[in-house]
């Protein structure tokens, strides 16, 4: 079956940004891109209005497909659904062969703006990891990833994703730890170093290790690295996702955020408990 990279459309300048990382990953991923535009069905919503705007944006849409082929030499599928916003992203991730899904921190749809708090529910229960980004990509292809690794015995499904993007981009990881002083919380983190070096140096990867400041946030401190070294991307669990960016009150800068969420088919990878 063909994989497809989805990019939410909302004809913003937001979609343009997704778009363009999309299509990166698209070349290394052998995915083609499907652009999902979603009008929300709200409780007062009328149906004969729906099926009129659906008409209007289904050509719009289209003739976004067709510039982005003359510009890019990529023809994108497109697809536009009726439905709630996270219903329609869980219906169109299980319908097709979706690798991954790149959007921009809010989708504007009917003159509202949804944040991504709006999508959360429904991304965070599916096996397709989704990118979150806010600007173009920084550079051509991905160069510096950064990899927060902390005492949770649940993050080594991002590794595969790490592997992935290192070897086909040929990109350095940048891993950065917390600064700990609990004696069982140090433990986990010294069995989880060793498991991602072990890992990692059995496949050639080049890799770097930072500890943040004491009495720091390790999520200041993670999102101020990625800034400092020019990040195209922070790779970490979508629970992470959750605690470092959504209720996040900092500016958490403009690296793109990959978020990974737990497959049950990957948990018996080797070394995994």
């Amino acid at each position: 079956m063909d994989k497809y990279i989805i990019v939410p459309w909302d004809f913003t300048e937001n979609s343009e940004n997704a778009l363009l990382h999309a299509i990166q990953l698209s070349k290394v991923a052998d995915a083609k891109i499907l652009l999902l535009h979603i009008i929300n069905k709200g409780i007062f919503s009328k149906n004969k209005e729906l099926i009129e705007r659906s008409l209007i944006v289904e050509k719009n849409l289209k003739g976004v497909a067709k510039e982005i082929f003359k510009k890019h030499k990529i023809m994108p599928e497109t697809i536009i659904t009726i439905d709630n916003l996270s219903k329609a992203i869980k219906q169109i991730e299980l319908s097709i062969n979706a690798s991954m899904i790149v959007m921009g921190p809010n989708y504007f749809e009917n003159n509202k703006t949804h944040k991504i708090n709006s999508f959360f529910s429904a991304l965070k229960n599916i096996e397709t990891p989704f990118v979150t980004v806010k600007t173009r990509p920084s550079h051509d292809y991905y160069k510096e990833i950064v990899f927060p690794l902390d005492s949770d015995k649940k993050f080594k499904e991002t590794l595969h994703w790490i592997i992935f993007l290192s070897k086909h981009f040929k990109c350095n990881v940048n891993i950065i730890k917390p600064y700990i002083t609990d004696q069982f919380k140090k433990q986990d983190m010294v069995n989880n170093i060793y498991f991602t070096k072990k890992i990692l140096d059995k496949k050639n990867i080049i890799y770097g290790i930072k500890t943040a400041k004491r009495n720091k946030s390790f999520k200041e401190e993670m999102f101020r690295f990625a800034s400092d070294i020019d990040a195209d991307l922070v790779v970490m669990m979508s629970k992470k996702f959750n605690d470092y960016v959504l209720h996040n009150k900092k500016d958490t800068g403009k690296t793109p955020v990959m978020s990974i969420n737990r497959r049950s088919d990957l948990i018996k990878y080797s070394g995994f408990s």
